[in-house]
Formats: C-alpha cells, sequence, structure tokens
C-alpha cells in the first residue's frame, strides 16, 4: 500500500477512535471533515478513495447510505491507533 493511502486509511479510522465510536456504530460522510473530502457527491482525493476502498474491502468499515460504519474488526484495530 501506497504510504499516502496509508497515511488517509489511518485518518479515516481515526476520526472513528476519536469520536469514541463502536462495532455498529455510524459516522456521517460529512462528520470526517479533511479525512475524507468530498466534491460532486465522491471522494476528490485518489488517495483518500483507494484508502476507503481499502478499509471496505478488508472488512474494518461497511459503507451505508448514512455513512461508514465500524465493524468489529475496525473496532479491534482502533486501539493500536
Amino acid at each position: 500500500m501506497d504510504s499516502s493511502v496509508k497515511k488517509a486509511a489511518l485518518g479515516i479510522m481515526r476520526v472513528f477512535r476519536d469520536k469514541q465510536i463502536e462495532t455498529g456504530g455510524v459516522v456521517g460522510f460529512a462528520e470526517f471533515g479533511s479525512a475524507l473530502k468530498w466534491e460532486a457527491g465522491a471522494v476528490k482525493h485518489d488517495n483518500q478513495r483507494e484508502a476507503l476502498r481499502y478499509l471496505v474491502e478488508r472488512g474494518f468499515v461497511n459503507e451505508t447510505n448514512a455513512g461508514l460504519e465500524l465493524t468489529r474488526k475496525g473496532e479491534e484495530t482502533l486501539g493500536g491507533l
């Protein structure tokens, strides 16, 4: 994984940690601030888009209509951030 993608993935996961979200909790897309910048309904930056794909494909988060849902696997990684 490219270092900019890794940094973006960590930034996304830190939002869950900082908001003290637990398994099944959802953070709205607009609540991610600079960790996920949106433009015209899509993630603006390539590294953030790749980071989001990485987190979803590996089961750390689920994408829902309301935002990103933290999975059990995702919650288990938050302590190490």
